[in-house]
């Protein structure tokens, strides 16, 4: 979320620093996630938070529902 997003009542948040977040979407999951950071430049720092999200892509015109995995990482 961008900052000052508003939040839904009922609805507890954190905020978090800037940072480098791997992304695997459209059905990956988190091990498939990490296995691909591995080839990169980029430390998985997970033990910091990581995301499950689910979205529906089919309001965007791309399929039905589908999953992502976003784990925060550092540089190597």
């Amino acid at each position: 979320m961008k900052a000052d997003a508003p939040v839904p009542a009922g609805i507890d948040y954190f905020d978090i620093d800037d940072g480098y977040i791997a992304k695997g979407w459209g059905g990956y999951v988190e091990d498939e996630v990490r296995s691909e950071l591995k080839k990169t430049d980029y430390n998985n720092a997970s033990y910091l938070y990581s995301v499950e999200a689910f979205s529906d892509f089919e309001s965007l015109g791309k399929g039905k529902y589908a999953c992502g995995y976003f784990i925060v990482c550092t540089t190597k």
